[in-house]
């Protein structure tokens, strides 16, 4: 199956940013002025409206410029938008950064990485947070007990900033081995004394789907100086829908066939040839509410809420074949030039085709309450919060398939996209299809979280120490999926009422009438699938084809699959910084160290079956003591020297640790049951990292960089696969654990500038360019291969953003184009063939964004993604021996704004 998450939201709004106070854990937010007499290391400028593109980069290099740690910034260019379309799109700009596109969409949980690493931790306002389950690490399998975040269900409108810290320091929450990314909501007194507010209405539109969406953001903040203090609140709503479809092409894995060919002992042809239209859309809803007071210069207290929630449906036709080599033509192929093992066309007989009818939709939710506040005497500043949230996520697959004979079938895997042509029958003729099941499928996983912390920090103001810093966090994190844990149901049709005609209605032409729009080659010409409008109530589903077996009716758990998870851990930390003249050069810094106790209450079943499963709890308790250095050095008033130590973890994720058993058995072919197994032995995977820059600041929005880093990391925890028997069965059960060090080492460079020196009109040009070199090399058990040194998966080695600005007058204009090389997704032994990495190729995004102000306070915007629709491949290794074509279409999103 293809498996398909949407994460293109719209644009954000609403976003009006002050410079930013740096509260709990050291990320930037926005401060109030008594703050900023007590921050070290904030961005210490009069109060303005951040406007433009302009404005936006001139923030964000001010951060960079201003903090301890190697951190770049995004920051939302205007009360309309974060730079970019979404939160994803716009750390996709960040040098250093990859993110994978999750089939037609970017984001997915875990698909974000930090120089060549996924794990890292996630914040938002400070406070840690997570996506329990969903799309993993950027691939098609889907996972629970995550530890990452999907970026894609933050409404955008809500978020004044991101903030990535790619070295670690004390103060920082610890669990990041590749860095933090802390995400910056607005807060009221950000804003000046009085009442603001505004709306967007707009529109989002799919070329491909054919289909378009409508989205609204408000926002209203009001604040004033009373006789009890100075009060703000904040209410931001917003309501995001963006209509996507995809098409894709997916060719078998190669299999060894010596009669397709004549005299090519070595021939590898396809086993399939498969082809999908999904669609549907994403859909995100937020809002953030935020109430702050402060009686006197002293003190200062907040409280708040940020409920959000995301949801993507998706349907799907799709239509497979099975090629063996048994019912290939014998002499029918042609190999690629070139090669002796590449089958390039071939043709088959009497191929088992299977039409199927199917819905893939996930939803994400995210609930999270806080408190907190700060206290500031003299020298004196303590910082307090607290905060619980509730995370869940959803995933539901219900489908049906059937088959049909095909009695000849011929495919070319040359050309842009290959083709395929069959005969001897026709896909539109119901009777020659026989129903065979029903599944329903979910995969629940949630989690929730409790985090209290208080960090004080005292200014010495004399001496080369300049302040020290401290404090605790306690916190407790619970994962699990219940109420049901992986539950696979799943009804078989008997032969006596297997007929599509017995089904009236149930079964139709697939909607998609123009696959691969804009290319020639023949594909799978139209089929029938299951209707999908009846599958998203699966007891309706399962009556509607006869079952007796309805989910509600007759669903089991299967003890074997339940996990419940306490995490507790308890942090303390100490930072002395400094701050003198060394040698005529001024020399700032921090060191520190951060030691956490991490407590694990693992809890599951554990028997030959569910029936004779029996409970089983393990506990653990170990400490990590995590030393940091973070230095710079003054050259002049423009060029700045930084050099970075740290020692940083990552625990494994919960599901990696839940002693639980998930059994799949399938069907059509028994020697594909597979099945999944944590490991509750797996340790905390550690890195040792060393970073280097040097930056030269032109001024407040221009600068030239170049950073180097170095990245140990011992205890990568990497999957492997083994046969076991349950009651008579046999699965291939996935598991994981520990293995040796990995290496990543890279280099980052990077320029913004806008030529003001320019006659007009040209004054308002401007550019941004960045270029990211990661190698990485770490031990992959594979099947078949044992243990070999392979790259790390979903890292590309190149990858760089160029981004063309205009900003004059009520004009502000964006060209973006952003690459990443190819990368390695997964590996795979094959006779024949050996091990073969499943490679997608490199690609390009180009996206483009046009805003007009018609007065000061409306302001039109315009916005396209994905302009030139480039195709993407997945590859065995070459173009030759292909695996998945994916086709995505443009989005455009317009847009009015009206502020007040």
């Amino acid at each position: 199956m293809q498996t398909t998450l949407k994460s293109r939201a719209s644009a954000g709004l609403l976003a009006l940013l002050t410079v930013g106070w740096t509260p709990l854990f050291g990320q930037t937010t926005t401060p109030s002025e008594s703050d900023k007499k007590n921050e070290e290391g904030v961005v210490t400028l009069d109060k303005l409206v951040v406007t433009g593109l302009r404005g936006s980069l001139t923030s964000a290099a001010e951060i960079k410029q201003s903090k301890m740690e190697i951190v770049d910034a995004i920051v939302a260019s205007d009360i309309d938008k974060l730079p970019d379309i979404n939160v994803s799109y716009a750390l996709s700009r960040v040098p250093g950064v990859q993110l994978a596109h999750t089939f037609s969409g970017l984001g997915g949980n875990g698909a974000v990485t930090i120089r060549g690493l996924n794990q890292i931790t996630n914040t938002l306002d400070g406070r840690q947070v997570l996506t329990p389950g969903g799309i993993a690490n950027g691939t098609a399998g889907v996972g629970v007990g995550q530890r990452n975040f999907d970026y894609s269900q933050i409404p955008s409108a809500l978020i004044a900033g991101i903030d990535v810290y790619k070295t670690a320091a004390a103060n920082q929450i610890d669990g990041g081995l590749g860095g933090l990314v802390n995400v910056r909501m607005r807060k009221p007194f950000d804003f000046p004394d009085g009442f603001g507010g505004g709306a967007t209405v707009g529109t989002s539109y799919s070329s491909l789907h054919r289909k378009n969406e409508q989205n609204y953001n408000v926002f209203g903040n009001a604040t004033a100086k009373t006789d009890f203090g100075k009060i703000g609140l904040l209410v931001a709503v917003s309501d995001i829908a963006t209509p996507w479809r995809e098409d894709a092409i997916g060719i078998g894995n190669p299999i060894a066939n010596t009669t397709v060919t004549t005299g090519v002992a070595t021939a590898l042809s396809s086993s399939g040839y498969n082809v999908s239209s999904s669609y549907g859309r994403f859909k995100t809803n937020g809002s953030n509410t935020v109430l702050e007071w402060e009686p006197n210069e002293r003190w200062q207290f907040y409280v708040g809420y940020n409920p959000n929630k995301w949801r993507n449906t998706q349907d799907t036709m799709q239509f497979t074949t099975a090629l063996t080599a048994a019912n290939s033509v014998a002499g029918s192929g042609v190999m690629f030039d070139g090669s002796n093992t590449a089958v390039r066309a071939a043709s088959f007989a009497n191929v088992t085709g299977t039409a199927y009818g199917l819905i893939r939709d996930l939803q994400n939710k995210l609930d999270m309450v806080f408190a907190g506040g700060r206290f500031a005497e003299g020298d004196l500043t303590v910082l307090f919060d607290a905060n619980r949230f509730k995370s869940s996520n959803r995933f539901h697959n219900n489908l049906v398939f059937a088959s049909v004979t095909i009695p000849s079938l011929s495919y070319d895997l040359a050309g842009e996209i290959p083709s395929v042509r069959i005969g001897g029958v026709s896909l539109q003729d119901p009777s020659v299809y026989r129903l065979n099941q029903v599944n329903y499928r979910l995969f629940p996983s949630n989690s929730e979280g409790k985090a209290a912390r208080i960090d004080a920090e005292y200014n010495i103001k004399r001496g080369f120490l300049s302040k020290i810093v401290g404090g605790m966090r306690y916190s407790t994190t619970t994962s699990d999926n219940y109420p049901t844990g992986l539950f696979l149901g799943s009804f078989t049709i008997p032969g006596t009422a297997n007929q599509l005609s017995q089904y009236p209605g149930l079964w139709r032409p697939t909607p998609v009438q123009d696959f691969f729009a804009g290319y020639s080659q023949p594909q799978i010409p139209a089929y029938l699938a299951g209707d999908t409008a009846i599958m998203r109530d699966a007891n309706a589903f399962y009556k509607a084809y006869g079952a007796t077996n309805t989910p509600d009716t007759s669903a089991t758990v299967n003890r074997l699959s339940l996990f419940d998870i306490e995490e507790t851990t308890t942090a303390f930390y100490v930072m002395p910084q400094f701050s003198g003249t060394v040698g005529g050069y001024t020399v700032e810094g921090n060191f520190g160290l951060r030691a956490v106790q991490t407590k694990e209450d693992t809890n599951g079943f554990q028997g030959p079956n569910s029936a004779s499963a029996v409970p089983l709890n393990l506990q653990s308790s170990y400490w990590n003591y995590l030393p940091s250095f973070n230095g710079r050095v003054r050259l002049n008033d423009h060029l700045f020297f930084r050099a970075a130590f740290s020692k940083t973890i990552t625990r494994p994720n919960f599901g990696s640790l839940s002693p639980s058993l998930t059994l799949n058995a399938n069907p059509v072919n028994p020697a594909l049951n597979s099945g999944s197994q944590g490991n509750p032995d797996l340790k905390p995977i550690r890195g040792t990292n060393v970073d280097l820059s040097l930056e030269y600041y032109f001024n407040k929005s221009d600068l030239v960089y170049v950073a180097a880093f170095n990245k140990d990391v011992k205890g990568f925890i990497a999957s492997f696969s083994e046969q076991r028997t349950y009651d008579g069965v046999t699965y291939v059960i996935s598991t994981s654990r520990n293995l040796n060090p990995a290496t990543i080492k890279g280099l980052e460079v990077g320029f913004q500038h806008f030529f003001s020196s320019l006659p007009a009109p040209f004054d308002g040009l401007g550019l941004q360019a960045n270029y990211t070199y990661v190698d990485s090399s770490t031990p992959t058990t594979v099947t078949g291969a044992g243990t070999v040194t392979t790259p790390l998966t979903n890292l590309s080695k190149r990858s760089y953003n160029i981004v063309a600005m205009y900003e004059k007058g009520p004009v502000s204009a964006r060209l973006a184009y952003n690459y990443r090389a190819d990368f390695v997704t997964g590996f795979a032994y094959f006779v024949n063939a050996g091990l073969l990495s499943q490679t997608m190729l490199g690609y390009a995004d180009l996206d483009a964004s046009f805003n007009y102000s018609l007065t000061k306070n409306l302001q039109f915007a315009l916005q396209g993604v994905n302009l030139t629709n480039k195709l993407r491949y997945q590859v065995y290794g070459t173009k030759m021996v292909p695996s998945n074509i994916y086709l995505d279409g443009r989005q455009v999103l317009a847009s009015v704004t009206l502020r007040f």
